[in-house]
């Protein structure tokens, strides 16, 4: 009963969810989806800590290498800063996915130069979605396949792992929600993973089933880590 606000999970912030409403919203429907909010995570709290499931694999990561001894950064894209919030603005309003791309590609340059601080400084980046989520997803919107070197400026990653889940499983994840975004859409969500894959074989990116139990997704992904760590 709550008209669909923007939501992202700040990588920033342990265990944050954070919305971003419409402005006509009131105090009081804000109170009433807080509440439903709760009502949701004490009714099955180990669901919630899983998802998304990127998320999660990403903040287990993170704590393995720490406990290595690395000194590890947790970003995300879209980020945070004014940026970001533009690319997700650009979402909410459902804009042309020319127009998309072109703010994912400006988030992106700027945060590539945060990226790239943060790794001569001796840092372990860690970036859940990255600019193959811009080639997959705005590949998909325009019906097109956009190789890798659409952006001449990206840097080279040591290792990129790729979560790939059924997109049945995926629309499951969802839920009952009343409203979903037009990416949310299990057609549209096999066309995407379609070019994630080709990307993947292409780049040869480690690819990882995560629609089985997230413990062992984690210890996957940790694995095909060390070797660069």
């Amino acid at each position: 009963g709550f008209m669909s606000p923007t939501v992202y999970f700040p990588s920033l912030v342990e265990e944050a969810l954070m919305i971003e409403p419409t402005e006509t919203e009131s105090k009081e429907t804000l109170d009433r989806y807080a509440e439903a909010m709760l009502e949701i995570a004490a009714a099955d709290p180990q669901e919630i800590k899983g998802s998304p499931r990127s998320t999660s694999i990403s903040r287990r990561l993170k704590e393995w290498l720490e406990s290595q001894g690395r000194e590890v950064v947790l970003t995300a894209e879209p980020t945070q800063d004014w940026l970001g919030m533009a690319v997700r603005r650009a979402n909410q309003e459902d804009l042309d996915p020319r127009t998309e791309s072109l703010l994912f590609t400006a988030d992106r340059c700027q945060h590539t130069l945060r990226i790239r601080e943060w790794r001569d400084q001796g840092k372990v980046v860690i970036c859940d979605r990255y600019f193959g989520s811009t080639v997959a997803y705005q590949g998909a919107s325009l019906q097109e396949t956009m190789g890798e070197n659409a952006v001449p400026w990206l840097m080279a990653l040591f290792v990129t792992v790729l979560l790939i889940s059924d997109p049945r499983t995926s629309m499951r994840r969802i839920g009952g929600r009343e409203e979903i975004s037009k990416f949310e859409k299990e057609g549209f969500l096999g066309r995407v993973q379609g070019i994630y894959l080709m990307l993947a074989d292409e780049s040869e990116w480690e690819v990882v089933d995560s629609d089985g139990p997230l413990d062992q997704v984690a210890e996957r992904v940790r694995d095909l880590v060390k070797a660069y760590v």
